[in-house]
């Protein structure tokens, strides 16, 4: 009688289907260049976003990696876009030109017809804090 261990009884009982298998997991497993690629994002932006400014609703931010190695933070509301090494940074220079934005546009809305439904579509989304806003006023 041939006495044989568990281990033995299990790395030699392997079924052929999974010996071929494990073959192919291997072959596929050590490739000889791997190339990771950046990955897209998308966040939700909402509250307080800068000092003085508030997103007042949910508004969705793409961040998508650019040809040179940044990435692009944009939105669906507006032209404004951020760039950056870093997405978190991407979304910092987003916020930074989105409030540009608001204030180019807020002024622009005051003297030009055109401009108010673009403004308008940006305000139900982004606005100045209220001391912000009184501090403009009184700054201008």
């Amino acid at each position: 009688m041939i006495s044989r261990s568990f281990a033995d009884v299990a790395v030699n009982s392997v079924p052929p289907w999974l010996s071929a298998a494990s073959a192919v997991v291997e072959e596929v497993s050590t490739p000889t260049r791997v190339q990771v690629a950046p990955v897209s994002l998308s966040v939700f932006l909402v509250g307080n976003v800068q000092q003085g400014w508030e997103i007042i609703q949910p508004l969705l931010v793409r961040i998508e990696p650019g040809d040179d190695g940044a990435y692009v933070a944009s939105d669906d509301i507006s032209v404004v876009y951020g760039v950056s090494r870093t997405p978190s940074d991407a979304v910092r220079d987003y916020l930074s030109a989105l409030i540009e934005y608001y204030r180019l546009l807020e002024q622009k809305a005051r003297i030009r017809e055109e401009d108010r439904p673009a403004f308008h579509r940006l305000s139900l989304y982004l606005r100045p804090l209220e001391g912000a806003r009184l501090y403009a006023a009184q700054t201008a």
